[in-house]
Order: structure tokens, then sequence, then C-alpha cells
């Protein structure tokens, strides 16, 4: 990860930043000018948008800094960038997540500072990320070989040998018609790779 001392000394002094679009109220990116010393009901205020936004991009917000709501990048000099990343540091830090600084460039106004910065929650020990995807269809549309496929990674023989990872019935596999509800997993570790190929046999989290 980069500091924005890193960053700014890379900022082309020529390349300056001017306009961006403007901000929307809706969606996990929020725009600051700058926080400069706010009173502790001020920071509540800003912790509960911190939270909005985190929420919005499922644990992932982007902070924009040195530019108005309506995208005019007027930019702040590097101590005011100091104590604003510092005020969003102790935020972040109170919603166990953490501060990395993406994108530094200059500003309209001479010696000031834009900048772009993640703010991403820490996923606790033990627990697991996870989004839950509903499969419907018509019959015989091929929902449980597709699933199959996804959790197995072999490809379907054309006679139902794919669906039979997902059946859970012996009937279920005689008839090659899924007669019950039920969840599979398809889990990735933090590279993206899958990690339930047909040699682990059916998958639970550990």
């Amino acid at each position: 990860m980069s500091s924005f001392e890193e960053l700014e000394d890379k900022a082309s002094a020529t390349d300056k930043l001017t306009q961006i679009k403007a901000e929307c109220d809706y969606g996990n990116t929020e725009y600051k000018l700058k926080l400069d010393n706010p009173t502790l009901n001020r920071v509540d205020h800003l912790t509960t948008q911190m939270i909005w936004r985190l929420n919005e991009g499922f644990g992932h917000a982007v902070y924009r800094l040195g530019v108005e709501d309506n995208g005019v990048v007027s930019g702040i000099s590097r101590a005011e960038m100091s104590e604003t990343l510092s005020v969003l540091f102790y935020m972040a830090r109170n919603q166990n997540a953490k501060i990395e600084v993406h994108k530094v460039m200059r500003a309209i106004q001479p010696n000031s500072f834009f900048t772009e910065i993640s703010v991403r929650r820490n996923i606790l020990e033990g627990m697991k990320q996870g989004i839950k995807i509903t499969m419907l269809g018509c019959e015989a549309a091929g929902k449980s070989t597709l699933i199959g496929v996804l959790i197995s990674g072999q490809n379907d023989d054309g006679k139902g040998l794919a669906r039979v990872h997902v059946h859970k019935h012996y009937s279920e596999i005689l008839d090659g018609k899924t007669t019950s509800m039920y969840q599979q997993i398809l889990g990735f570790n933090a590279s993206g790779e899958v990690t339930n190929l047909s040699k682990f046999g059916n998958m639970s989290w550990p």
C-alpha cells in the first residue's frame, strides 16, 4: 500500500485534476473537501455517513478528498489532507475497517491536492463472506446440471453425470428429476480460485 506522501511525490506538477462528476447520494462513493478539526458530534455524523457508504458497497467505500459535492476539485493543502486522513483513519478503525490511499493528484489551487482512498471492512477471523443465489426455472431446463458442473468442475456427459453431485435421493438419480430444494456451496479463496473441485466431494464451510 502506498502512503499519501509517496504518491504526492509522484504527482505531476502540470497534470492537474479540475473536475469530476458530481457526487451521488447513493452508492459507495463519498466526496469530502476536508475534515478540519471536527467536533465529536460532527464525527458521529461522519461515522454514520461512512457506515452508509460501506453498506452500499458491501463493506467497501471510496472517499474522494479535496473535492466539492458538485465535482469541482478545489484541492486542499498537505497539512489539511493529513488532518483529513487522520479523522478518516479514526472513523474506519472504529468500524473495524482499513484505509488504503490509491491516488493523489494536484488540484486547481497552488500546492493543493486531490486524494482517492478506499475503506474496507476487515473480515473477522473465522467468518466467511458469502452471497446466496437462488436458482429457479422450468422442469428439465438444466438447473441441477449447471449447479453440478459449477461445484464439481466436471462437464456433464449428456446423461446426467453432473446433476448426480447435487441430488439428495436415490430416486432423483434414477428419474433424473430433482424433487427437493437444496443448498450447494461454491467456494473461492482469496485469489479467486474455486476451492471445491470434485476431489473434495460435497463441500461445506470449515
